[in-house]
């Protein structure tokens, strides 16, 4: 089942014990899944750099901004591109990490046994640490709670072996707002 649709069935604890499985599997894929992507695929190892992030922020100017909201005004366009590069450089670092980049509620499904598994590879690539653990607490389809994303983050951490403050983080909110431009984007196309 989705973990999406098993959501509002579970109880407090069940949806406790998901996130928190769901946070330390993101930080898995951050410390594993590089080693695995390199070793199988050395010459594929794809980035999300300033370049791929401005263009999967041009989609949502394209596709939400101007075809789904009709706001075509060339200044507009132009002070909002200003932006887009703004936020396109702070999510452009050079410590990049392997990650799932769709990691959320509709990927993840919710097994017999309580644990997760995961769906949707194919926007995987190296991109700013802590990407799965933004996409996990910014969702999109479920509004989360701050016991849910405190736990999900202390999860994710533990694995880690290092401290986060997630939601004062200033790199972790840049990150969030280029994924959730980006999911506007596909979702308006």
């Amino acid at each position: 089942t989705l973990l999406a649709d098993a959501l509002p069935t579970m109880s407090v604890g069940e949806r406790s014990r998901a996130y928190t499985w769901a946070g330390a599997m993101a930080a898995r894929i951050e410390l594993n899944g590089g080693e695995v992507a390199r070793r199988h695929a050395p010459l594929m190892s794809p980035r999300l750099a300033e370049e791929r992030a401005r263009n999967e922020l041009a989609f949502f100017v394209v596709h939400d901004v101007a075809n789904r909201r009709k706001l075509t005004d060339s200044t507009l366009l132009f002070e909002l591109g200003t932006v887009l590069d703004h936020i396109s450089s702070k999510v452009s670092l050079p410590d990049a990490s392997f990650a799932h980049r769709d990691f959320h509620s509709r990927n993840l499904m919710l097994q017999q046994d309580g644990s997760l598994a995961l769906l949707d590879f194919q926007d995987a690539l190296f991109a700013p640490p802590f990407y799965d653990l933004v996409s996990l607490l910014f969702d999109p389809y479920v509004p989360l709670s701050e016991r849910i994303r405190d736990e999900a983050s202390a999860a994710y951490t533990g694995v880690m072996g290092q401290s986060l403050d997630a939601l004062d983080n200033p790199v972790l909110l840049w990150v969030a707002l280029q994924r959730l431009l980006k999911a506007i984007g596909t979702y308006a196309f």
